[in-house]
């Protein structure tokens, strides 16, 4: 999903094998319906966190919690240089606040700038999969 125009033709030009979706992630929910999907078991996002204000933060990940499955995982990328921004503190608590267990993976310093990965892991067990694909043959 990406809500910039020029991004969006850009993505579609240079990546034809990707599917881009112009559409704002605070509308995931409903996105992932129209796909006809009830939930997501993973999502991974580059959201500028700290270009938002706290409300829309919180809308969007409220959002993303809603459409994932019990037990899936939300992950995001942000820099190393935002770590000192209140926004970004405000978003770290906002995770805390959304999902059962918030975890930090880097720095990554190949990365320029230097990154850090946040996970989230949504309340709730991960559904079974059912190994031989008929139920009860598990």
């Amino acid at each position: 999903m990406e809500v910039n125009e020029g991004m969006v033709s850009h993505l579609r030009r240079s990546r034809p094998w990707l599917e881009v979706i112009a559409a704002d992630a605070g509308d995931l929910g409903k996105l992932l319906r129209q796909a006809g999907l009830s939930h997501a078991d993973a999502i991974v996002s580059s959201l500028p966190w700290t270009l938002f204000e706290e409300a829309r933060q919180r809308r969007i990940l409220e959002e993303i919690s809603a459409s994932l499955i019990p037990g899936g995982t939300f992950s995001t990328v942000t820099t190393l240089t935002v770590l000192p921004l209140q926004r970004f503190r405000h978003f770290r608590g906002l995770m805390e606040d959304t999902f059962t267990t918030v975890e930090s993976l880097g720095p990554i310093w190949r990365n320029v700038p230097p990154a850090l990965v946040y996970t989230g892991v949504r309340a709730g067990e991960r559904p079974t999969e059912e190994v031989s694909g008929e139920p009860g043959k598990g």
